[in-house]
């Protein structure tokens, strides 16, 4: 594999990366929130009515847990398996 077809597969890779994080933004009750596994993981903690502060230190209250954790697990499973199938398309 030649030196510009690594770079061109790096850079690729790079800007895939960057859309995806920047995709994982939500907007959830008028909060602003991350469907990382770190906001996976908290959501599991909460129960309803719990206040939770957003991405702009915004505190938010969570009326549903259910519903922001149903939330949260389809933007991230959507943006992940976006992000598998365009790396399988950049890597081969």
């Amino acid at each position: 594999m030649s030196q510009t077809r690594r770079f061109s597969i790096k850079r690729d890779l790079s800007l895939l990366y960057q859309r995806c994080e920047a995709q994982m933004t939500f907007v959830y009750h008028g909060g602003l929130f991350r469907s990382d596994a770190q906001t996976l993981s908290y959501a599991q903690c909460l129960q309803d009515g719990d206040t939770v502060l957003d991405l702009n230190k915004t505190p938010c209250v969570i009326e549903s847990v259910q519903d922001f954790q149903t939330t949260l697990k389809q933007k991230h499973r959507q943006i992940l398996n976006e992000y598998h199938e365009e790396y399988k398309k950049i890597a081969t």
